[in-house]
């Protein structure tokens, strides 16, 4: 997410590293919302907050999701060199369901599918390295559909 980072800000955007809970920060300060992998739950409170800066302060909410599959967790195991044990993750790279719950109002949902491949959008080639399907989106939505494999 660096060179996200670093791409927008030549592009002279101004941006904020959000260090506080989504209560914490006074929407109308802001045109957008960039929630990239988020690995934490939202609280009730967070969510509440976030749906209606979005539907009342006009804060746009960009998602940038990567994977999240209960059945590849349970079969995932790090060794951990300074406690000497074998752990288990408790997320992939985002939190699905967090986003999921955020997204419910607006008919959108990401599934557990997880998806890697290329596509080109407007002459620049898109790389996926491990990303969610998309499983619910409003029928007049603008969503880009490209091939991608399991």
């Amino acid at each position: 997410m660096q060179s996200l980072h670093q791409r927008l800000s030549k592009q002279g955007y101004h941006l904020e590293i959000l260090t506080q809970g989504f209560t914490c920060f006074a929407a109308e300060n802001y045109k957008a919302l960039l929630l990239i992998d988020p690995e934490d739950y939202f609280s009730t409170e967070e969510i509440l907050k976030l749906r209606q800066d979005i539907e009342t302060k006009d804060l746009s909410l960009i998602v940038v999701g990567d994977w999240y599959n209960a059945e590849k967790l349970s079969k995932k195991r790090y060794y951990n060199i300074v406690t000497f044990e074998e752990w288990y993750p408790f997320m992939g790279g985002s939190n699905v369901p967090s986003i999921n719950s955020l997204l419910k109002p607006y008919h959108i949902a990401l599934g557990q599918g997880v998806y890697s491949g290329q596509f080109l959008v407007e002459n620049k080639m898109i790389d996926i390295v491990s990303g969610s399907e998309i499983i619910r989106f409003p029928k007049d939505g603008y969503l880009i559909s490209p091939e991608l494999t399991v």
